[in-house]
């Protein structure tokens, strides 16, 4: 049966053969129909995203976007909610409220907020306090002190966050000073850049005092590593605050290792400080032994480690002698004229005269 007569025997419309086709019952015309015709292919349910309020959100920009605060706010994203806080500063938004500003811009939030806060952070940029420092000596400069005096400037032992849009350079201005040369004591309005809601004026008293200038290290320094003049730089403190175990002078880091490991920039406790060992425990080391007419050689292995200065303990292999040996180098010696020589029992006895 063709698909005409199929439909007109569902119909009733043909009650005898149709086109030479036998009289059928409608439920076979019906099912000769199910086999012809394909069936519909619907599309598959496409889920749609449902707005979700953040209850933490962080910004970068001056405006806080409704898009900042809630996930999926479509065409409505770009609206504005409230001005950013201060770079690196926190404000707390009624959720209640975010979600009422939300539904007026066509954006439906079904999750429940009674009572929860929506915290906005923004993100910020740290101004170092080497600049702020530089920023005010400009100051202070213009307002009469000595150039020379700058290294002087003494902030206190107060910490200072400044922070600035991480779109802007890491900089700030001073907006005024007030400096007193008799004491040497001044006051500085520091102002951060940025539109006038995120701008921060803050206030920094501080003083010129004497500085004395100390060795610090240049990078940070494992523990063990011997420094070098190299690795060290300068930072100058107020003379006042210097411990009297922080290392002051180069002599005091330079050429020694460090017990633990330093970090960049901090001043270093001579007590984190130790003299290399140029010696190590059953290393060969070459002694010697110098009069003013002769200088003889020989070769012994350390009993025990040394740093340059240290006496040490010194066995021949082929003789067992033990001889007392004063560290002059890396794997060196010095025996000093008259020095006892231990047996293997441990007894003292004195070294054979040397003859010219």
């Amino acid at each position: 049966m063709n698909r005409t007569a199929a439909v007109a025997v569902i119909l009733g419309l043909a009650v005898g053969p149709v086109a030479g086709d036998a009289l059928l019952h409608p439920a076979a015309a019906a099912e000769a129909l199910r086999l012809d015709i394909a069936a519909p292919v619907l599309p598959k349910a496409v889920r749609v995203a449902e707005p979700k309020l953040k209850l933490n959100a962080l910004v970068e920009g001056d405006r806080i976007l409704l898009g900042d605060l809630v996930e999926d706010a479509g065409d409505a994203a770009d609206a504005e909610v409230a001005p950013s806080p201060a770079p690196g500063q926190r404000l707390a938004l009624d959720a209640a409220e975010v979600v009422a500003f939300a539904a007026y811009h066509g954006v439906s939030i079904a999750q429940s907020v009674n009572g929860r806060k929506v915290m906005v952070s923004r993100a910020g940029r740290t101004v170092p306090k080497e600049l702020i420092v530089s920023r005010i000596a400009d100051a202070l400069i213009a307002q009469g002190m000595p150039p020379e005096k700058a290294r002087q400037i003494d902030l206190g032992d107060r910490y200072l966050s400044l922070k600035v849009p991480v779109e802007a350079a890491a900089s700030v201005l001073v907006d005024d000073v007030d400096y007193d040369p008799d004491t040497g004591r001044f006051t500085a309005i520091i102002v951060t850049p940025g539109e006038s809601a995120a701008v921060e004026h803050v206030e920094i008293s501080g003083r010129l005092v004497d500085t004395t200038r100390i060795p610090v290290p240049r990078s940070n320094m494992p523990a063990g590593q011997i420094i070098r003049a190299a690795d060290v730089d300068w930072i100058d403190v107020p003379t006042g605050r210097l411990a009297r175990n922080v290392a002051a002078a180069p002599d005091q880091i330079i050429g020694r290792s460090a017990r633990r490991g330093l970090k960049a920039g901090v001043p270093v406790i001579t007590a984190d400080l130790a003299q290399p060992q140029l010696v190590t425990k059953g290393a060969m080391v070459t002694m010697t032994v110098v009069t003013p007419n002769l200088t003889l050689s020989a070769v012994g292995r350390a009993q025990e480690a040394g740093a340059l200065g240290d006496t040490i303990r010194l066995v021949n292999p082929s003789s067992s002698k033990v001889i007392q040996a004063t560290v002059s180098g890396p794997n060196e010696a010095r025996v000093n004229v008259g020095s006892q020589l231990v047996t293997a029992d441990g007894a003292q006895t004195a070294p054979p005269p040397v003859t010219p």
